[in-house]
């Protein structure tokens, strides 16, 4: 017969093990909560390449940039999205550690700036983490520096290491520099009846189709050419006229060692007697990348609209590209 004693010493000894147990159990539960002095990215387990989606919203704006397949970046419509911006973004973010819990209570946000806060929202493809999004709440800067943050499916918020920019202005993002080719890889131009054209790079322009009264310039006002033609342009849906109503268009077709073309056309039209100045796009290879496929398929309907200064120096600058000689 087993005695009460011992059975009940049994008991309270089983219960015992069985409450420190628990009580082991939330606090190894407490402590993968709090992600303090854990890095951002590495504590939701995201790898920076692994990122394909990145949307930012603060008050009523709201924008999203999705990577493409060629990895390049572009907004919802499309729009080409400058990768040194986005590669800037996400190396700071990837750099964002959370310093401390502030508070564990989301009644207190406000006191940091998170109740009505800027919102990130990260979405991942591939990896381990893949189909894994993630929303964090961007708060009030500290005058000591670090930024208050706050990951949507917790209650407790953080001071983090450093600032985490938000910008929901798709201008500030968007890519103009569709035509930024350096100088030296452009084999020729062509102005239609005139075209200046090289075989090697380190050779200089000859032209093809005037006097022999005629020189090109330097290798310089090239690359300048192109330059010019990095606008800050605005794209163009309410009034894009085709190239048929554009008043004296100007072309010219660049032509690079690679192969590839890049056709441009500047010119004026006119919409309820206001003056307006465009700038089409035409990129032509045997393989295109998806911000050149978006930029093809965009300008056979659109146009981006300029201001007459930036199309008078694109005219003026491959109308300076042929020159008389010097008596």
């Amino acid at each position: 017969m087993i005695d009460k004693k011992v059975l009940l010493v049994t008991l309270l000894l089983v219960v015992g093990a069985g409450f420190v147990l628990m009580s082991e159990k939330k606090s190894g539960n407490s402590s993968k909560d709090d992600l303090s002095g854990e890095l951002l990215l590495e504590s939701q387990s995201i790898a920076l390449s692994a990122i394909s989606e990145v949307s930012l919203s603060k008050d009523s704006n709201e924008i999203s940039i999705k990577k493409n397949s060629d990895s390049s970046w572009s907004l919802a419509n499309g729009f080409p999205v400058d990768a040194t911006k986005v590669a800037s973004f996400l190396e700071g973010l990837e750099k964002v550690k959370l310093q401390r819990i502030v508070t564990r209570n989301n009644s207190n946000f406000k006191d940091f700036g998170l109740e009505s806060a800027a919102v990130l929202k990260l979405k991942v493809q591939g990896g381990k983490s893949e189909g894994k999004s993630v929303s964090l709440r961007i708060g009030s800067q500290r005058e000591k520096g670090g930024q208050f943050l706050a990951l949507e499916d917790q209650a407790q918020a953080y001071l983090a290491s450093q600032t985490v920019p938000i910008n929901v202005q798709e201008s500030y993002w968007e890519y103009h520099g569709l035509l930024d080719t350096k100088g030296d890889l452009v084999r020729k131009i062509d102005f239609g009846a005139v075209q200046i054209t090289r075989e090697k790079a380190d050779e200089a322009f000859k032209i093809l189709g005037m006097a022999d009264d005629a020189e090109t310039t330097d290798l310089n006002q090239v690359a300048k050419l192109l330059e010019g033609v990095r606008f800050q342009t605005k794209y163009s849906v309410d009034f894009a006229p085709a190239v048929e109503a554009f008043n004296k268009p100007k072309f010219a077709t660049i032509h690079l060692f690679s192969g590839k073309s890049i056709k441009a056309t500047v010119g004026a039209s006119k919409s309820n007697e206001t003056e307006k100045y465009f700038l089409k796009l035409q990129v032509v290879a045997d393989s295109l990348s998806d911000q050149e496929k978006w930029i093809n398929k965009a300008m056979s309907e659109n146009s981006f609209e300029i201001s007459k200064a930036q199309a008078d120096k694109f005219v003026k600058q491959t109308s300076d590209l042929v020159v008389a000689k010097k008596p």
